[in-house]
């Protein structure tokens, strides 16, 4: 268990991640977004998986830059169970976010409107901003990265792929 939790922190330093910021929280809180169709999903649905949200605004360079890793993360690590979910947020109204995802070739599930969960409930301060949730709903930590090619997105989703459930 202490390997695992030297790893852990090896990855996330690398990472330069905000989990020191008191106002983000220990736990995941309960959340229900939709997608841009209309679906609801809530935190529920992820309960026992491990999970990492993109929280992006369609105005950010940053997010365009670092959205085709997370989209080839999200696949190479699908047969583990992790998911990646995107949250927009702090768009202007009649924003698309997913509709500017599929655009630019990317199949990343996009939520809408997570303005209450982001700002609010996690007090996000800036996009990217990339959270990392054990399976048990525990946040481990959080990244303003952009870099899709950094080797540290892969160390994480492994280490996140192993917690138990």
């Amino acid at each position: 268990m202490k390997k695992k939790l030297l790893f852990l922190l090896y990855a996330m330093m690398g990472f330069q991640v905000l989990a020191q910021q008191p106002s983000l929280p220990k736990t995941m809180p309960k959340w229900e977004l939709y997608t841009q169709d209309g679906k609801l999903v809530s935190s529920e649905q992820f309960a026992g998986k491990p999970l990492i949200l993109h929280f992006w605004a369609t105005w950010c360079p940053y997010c365009k830059r670092l959205q085709p890793g997370l989209d080839r993360l999200a696949e190479l690590y699908a047969d583990k169970g992790l998911q990646i979910v995107a949250v927009s947020l702090s768009e202007k109204t009649g924003a698309m976010p997913q509709t500017v995802l599929i655009e630019r070739g990317l199949k990343l599930e996009t939520l809408v409107n997570g303005d209450e969960l982001g700002l609010n409930k996690l007090s996000i301060t800036g996009t990217p901003t990339t959270v990392f949730i054990s399976p048990d709903g525990k946040i481990l930590g959080a990244t303003m990265q952009s870099d899709p090619e950094d080797p540290q997105w892969n160390t994480v989703a492994e280490y996140l792929t192993h917690l138990p459930r």
